[in-house]
């Protein structure tokens, strides 16, 4: 069994009260608590080392630049990425989907192309590209929801034409927990040339996730949800797409050389972290995924999956309920 009372231990907004009682927190699919490994990386980076990144020569930027950089590598590790600098730090989830959207509508998305997204789709995946197609006069078709309340993966294949460009979908839904199988949609759709963005902010924190096995062109989750700080995440692009996505945002660490004439950009992660990032973000993520991984996510997915069979042995016991 999964040691329950001594992982809450590690929470110290779990000695709360609220209202007289213990607290008893449920909103993890919006945000989760920090554990005290989490706060001490944080704390201790402004604490000891707090300096900015890849501009310096003295010692506090050295030391600064390399926990940033180990932090990415921490990164790619947990989501078996061989490459780090295919994981890019963004602002989160919601930013990296802007993000890619963005740089895709400068001459990959096209007038008349068609966008397939899912009907299970959080916001932060469908806005986007509405807004995109709205402006561009490209198309999004919805892949609709099968008997059980799972994605019609067979429909895919059917709404994939000539003018579709990408796939968008999420991992696991933020609202059903569905599953979906994205190696399969990932197969599907290389053999029609079309590309795949998967949302996981729902997935990551619940599961393993192999990036080299899922084989998707991007990949995005956010670090508050797997029990790091808020406004950091990871979006992963495949080296096509590392080499190829167009610059969208650009400044400080993201060039070579800058002169009236001509800017050289740099190669690599650096290429898309305009401005100074969120260092103690990226430092807190990957201090989260050392305490996830310290648990285990086989563990963390196994003792979930009992506690919805719990839930829905008692759930079937009310006549007022339906599965």
């Amino acid at each position: 069994m999964i040691p329950v009372a001594d992982i809450r231990k590690q929470f110290p907004i779990l000695s709360r009260k609220i209202n007289g009682a213990d607290l008893i927190y449920l909103d993890n699919a919006a945000t989760t608590h920090k554990p005290r490994s989490v706060i001490g990386a944080i704390s201790d980076f402004y604490s000891k080392s707090n300096s900015n990144i890849h501009r310096g020569v003295h010692s506090l930027s050295r030391e600064a630049t390399v926990l940033y950089e180990t932090a990415r590598q921490r990164v790619a590790s947990h989501f078996n990425v061989r490459n780090e600098q295919q994981v890019i730090f963004t602002a989160g989830t919601t930013d990296s989907i802007n993000l890619v959207s963005q740089a895709l509508s400068k001459g990959f998305l096209k007038k008349g192309d068609e966008i397939l997204v899912s009907a299970l789709e959080h916001h932060s995946n469908i806005l986007p590209w509405q807004l995109w197609a709205e402006e561009s006069g490209g198309k999004l078709k919805v892949i609709p929801l099968a008997e059980d309340h799972g994605l019609d993966v067979a429909r895919i294949e059917d709404l994939i034409s000539p003018a579709t460009k990408l796939i968008a979908v999420s991992h696991v839904s933020n609202t059903l927990g569905v599953l979906n199988d994205i190696r399969h949609i990932s197969r599907m759709a290389k053999k029609k040339g079309v590309a795949v963005l998967v949302d996981g902010a729902q997935a990551a924190p619940h599961m393993p996730v192999d990036l080299a096995d899922l084989d998707v062109d991007f990949y995005t989750c956010s670090a508050h949800k797997i029990y790091g700080p808020t406004g950091t995440g990871m979006l992963y692009l495949s080296p096509r797409w590392l080499a190829d996505l167009a610059q969208v945002r650009t400044g400080g660490g993201t060039i070579k050389t800058v002169t009236f004439a001509k800017t050289e950009y740099t190669e690599g992660a650096l290429r898309f972290e305009a401005g100074t990032p969120h260092i103690s973000g990226a430092i807190g993520f990957a201090a989260a995924l050392d305490f996830a991984d310290a648990i285990g996510m086989k563990t963390i997915f196994d003792h979930e999956h009992m506690l919805v069979q719990h839930l829905q042995e008692q759930l079937r016991g009310l006549p007022e309920v339906t599965l």
